[in-house]
């Protein structure tokens, strides 16, 4: 029993990797055969195939994007960096990037102290965060990324003004295939994917993520979500 569920675990891991080899010729054959019907005639029926075949596109993507990272952290070594450094760099970066997502950054860890890790994979789990934040801010306050160190810890938060999160929901959304998008503001699909490779990368770094509802210390009538990620700080 145990050979046939490690099989089938097996199997499960390496499905989205084979689905998005299979389909990317006959997907691509589509596309170039939408776009050519495009060049020669309009038709709303021809937009909506296209649009159809983007969404599928994402799909394939997002399922194998998980995988794809789990692979990339597996045979990756850790290296220490200084992570208050990088996060000054990569909010610089971002905001420049997206001047229209009302962001703010209060970081105070020193620029000495280091962690052990991928500092790249750090910046695509920031990346998840402040998608997801964006996705639900309400735009009453701006998203704000805090850094901190506590003890032998540093602590990175991402914070938004929005709906708070359903009860109980707090550690299960960084679950694979759990989404609570009752509605879909980008009209894109979501596969609950993004939080889950949040937590793959945070237990990479030997640290713990959480998710909890908060109102602000300055406007009590607002609430939010504020996502943390705990990391060690390594020891000088």
């Amino acid at each position: 029993m145990l050979k046939q569920l490690g099989a089938y675990e097996r199997y499960l891991k390496q499905l989205p990797k084979t689905l998005r080899h299979e389909l990317h010729n006959p997907l691509n054959k589509l596309s170039m055969s939408l776009t050519l019907l495009d060049g020669e005639f309009k038709s709303n029926q021809l937009d909506y195939a296209q649009h159809a075949l983007a969404q599928l596109k994402q799909i394939i993507f997002s399922l194998s994007e998980a995988t794809s990272i789990e692979d990339s952290l597996n045979s990756q070594p850790p290296e220490p960096f200084r992570i208050g450094v990088m996060l000054n760099h990569y909010m610089q970066n971002t905001i420049a990037l997206h001047p229209d997502w009302s962001l703010a950054v209060e970081n105070t860890i020193s620029p000495e102290q280091k962690i052990l890790g991928d500092g790249f994979m750090l910046e695509q789990l920031l990346d998840k965060l402040i998608s997801n934040a964006k996705d639900f801010s309400d735009n009453q306050r701006p998203i704000t990324v805090k850094g901190w160190t506590e003890d032998q810890t540093v602590k990175v938060c991402v914070e938004n003004s929005g709906p708070e999160l359903p009860s109980g929901y707090e550690q299960q959304i960084f679950d694979g295939m759990t989404s609570i998008r009752t509605l879909n503001q980008d009209d894109q699909a979501h596969l609950g994917l993004g939080l889950h490779i949040v937590k793959l990368i945070t237990d990479y770094h030997h640290g713990k993520v959480y998710a909890q509802n908060m109102t602000f210390t300055k406007n009590p009538d607002i609430s939010g979500v504020r996502f943390t990620i705990e990391l060690p700080l390594l020891k000088s």
